[in-house]
């Protein structure tokens, strides 16, 4: 026997009148979502986690090392891998909106170099004159900034930096050129350099990009540059990626 279904039965004709049209929004990443993302120690995990492809990560990974005081090893001193740290610091910052959208990588480079002055009392503006030339990124330790994303940073700088890279002026996969353009961008070397570096408790590195995935590419730093970057009271790192 058929029964009667109530007004306020799922299955009873309904008043669809002032119903409204459903209009799709992107939803803004998950607390969740950052929270596992940053958890893991397996970058390539992460990176699928937050919705980029594997280079484009390494990238994001390898600029926000210096600006939040790490170097290309991957473990820090409190035992936290590199990979954790950074992404604690990337989900804050660049997802502040939600998903950032990003452009596939193009002409992606095997290789590129970054020059960099950092020190908690940095003054950005000196090294522009010193140097004569205008960085690609300054920050001010305490200060707000604009992070690579281009959007305002959530937490003051946490070191005074000023740098100035190759990616954009040279096209290798090999480091030498990256690293002659820089030092004839600079005028390297500079006799007075390193006592500056010394009176304004600063440090100074260039910190090199490295895909390796292939696994057998040799970071190719002449021995020249290394020679005068340690006279000069600086170093060579390479941030390699497997």
């Amino acid at each position: 026997m058929a029964k009667v279904l109530h007004d306020n039965s799922p299955r009873a004709p309904q008043n669809l009148s002032n119903a409204q049209p459903f209009e799709y929004t992107p939803d803004a990443m998950s607390d969740d979502t950052e929270e596992l993302a940053a958890s893991t120690n397996n970058p390539d995990y992460a990176a699928k986690m937050l919705g980029y492809d594997r280079k484009t990560f390494r990238t994001i990974l390898h600029t926000f090392k210096p600006d939040n005081c790490l170097g290309p090893q991957p473990i820090t001193s409190s035992g936290m891998t590199t990979v954790t740290c950074i992404l604690r610091v990337a989900t804050s910052e660049i997802f502040t909106s939600g998903r950032t959208e990003i452009t596939p990588m193009k002409d992606y480079q095997l290789a590129h170099a970054t020059f960099y002055i950092s020190g908690d009392s940095l003054e950005p503006a000196f090294w522009s004159a010193y140097f004569n030339v205008q960085p690609d990124w300054a920050i001010t330790k305490g200060q707000p900034f604009i992070t690579p994303s281009g959007r305002p940073s959530r937490v003051p700088g946490r070191v005074g930096l000023w740098r100035i890279g190759s990616e954009v002026a040279v096209r290798s996969n090999s480091l030498e050129p990256h690293l002659r353009y820089l030092v004839e961008r600079l005028g390297l070397p500079r006799a007075d350099l390193r006592q500056i570096l010394v009176d304004n408790g600063a440090r100074m590195r260039f910190f090199c990009y490295w895909d390796n995935e292939s696994g057998d590419r040799v970071p190719d730093v002449p021995d020249d540059i290394r020679t005068m970057m340690e006279a000069m009271g600086g170093t060579v790192e390479i941030d390699e990626y497997r």
